[in-house]
């Protein structure tokens, strides 16, 4: 077994590695404690000068696994609250282009705001976290009851889109 002082000096560089390809402190922690599981429980038997490519293999195939999940879900493409187009920090005279446009958008934020306001739980609480970017996993906890199979939370989001995109008309995206 490779000794603690060899240990923590590869979780450390593990880590930073990890933190440059992932985009928040507390992936790239959880990634790196993957990533020493399995060296303590695979590859305790490894030469010591070996213990840090093995590690940099195994974060590899993490990160991959991690990018594949998040990809998967949704969350890659979640934003800051403050950068979605109803935002009030959005200035909307510098994102649009003609007046025909700036009514529209007008328009689409006016029913989308409306289609808010009258969606019910858990629809509410699932659109304000993922507007703040909170990972799937989260939102779960957040409205499970107790009886919800692990995924139900994508059929839930799915339908709660739906029925979204039916109270503003069928879209949700800008209208032209």
């Amino acid at each position: 077994m490779f000794s603690s002082s060899t240990a923590e000096i590869v979780r450390d560089k593990i880590y930073r590695i990890a933190r440059r390809r992932v985009p928040r402190d507390a992936d790239a922690e959880d990634l790196t404690q993957k990533v020493m599981v399995v060296m303590v429980r695979k590859y305790a038997d490894i030469p010591e000068s070996e213990v840090f490519l093995a590690a940099c293999g195994i974060l590899r195939r993490t990160v991959q696994k991690f990018w594949t999940i998040t990809e998967t879900h949704g969350e890659s493409s979640a934003v800051p609250a403050d950068d979605t187009f109803l935002s009030p920090a959005a200035d909307p005279e510098t994102l649009m282009a003609s007046e025909e446009d700036r009514r529209a958008r007008e328009a689409q934020i006016a029913r989308m705001t409306e289609a808010l306001k009258a969606i019910k739980e858990p629809c509410r609480t699932i659109f304000r976290m993922k507007f703040q970017g909170v990972p799937t996993a989260e939102i779960r906890d957040a409205i499970r009851t107790g009886n919800e199979k692990e995924n139900n939370i994508y059929l839930v989001y799915s339908r709660c889109k739906a029925h979204l995109r039916d109270m503003m008309g069928g879209s949700l995206g800008a209208t032209a």
